[in-house]
């Protein structure tokens, strides 16, 4: 904002005054608006297609719409992928207690429950 400010103003007063680009204030004022830059308005030539996808994604709620696709691709992340993960994890458990030696299928009781034969009801 400043650097833009300070050129327009070094225009200003180059035409009050009369002075061309030749004179040695205006160069030393582009050179000290030059190493001000930050990136704005470098020498850099866009790629059209980074700029589409910038566009793009920036307006992404006015271009997207749901159909079969996407709702595929929800639906595997939101209920596929969590359960590919949760039944990983149950055989990585079956498979310590398999190397652990216990036996296989035998799940621990359930919190508040006691399913030996010589315990009473639970809280007794």
């Amino acid at each position: 904002m400043s650097g833009t400010l300070a050129r327009a103003a070094a225009v200003a007063a180059r035409r009050l005054t009369g002075q061309g680009a030749s004179s040695s204030s205006s160069s030393s004022l582009s050179i000290i608006n030059h190493q001000r830059r930050f990136a704005g308005d470098l020498p850099v030539k866009s790629n059209p297609y980074v700029e589409r996808w910038g566009t793009s994604r920036e307006h992404i709620e006015d271009t997207f719409f749901f159909d079969r696709k996407n709702f595929a691709r929800a639906a595997a992340w939101v209920v596929g992928f969590p359960l590919v993960v949760y039944f990983g994890i149950v055989k990585d458990f079956e498979n310590a207690d398999e190397r652990a030696g216990k036996e296989k299928g035998k799940r621990p009781a359930m919190l508040g429950r006691d399913d030996r034969p010589d315990a009473g009801p639970a809280g007794h």
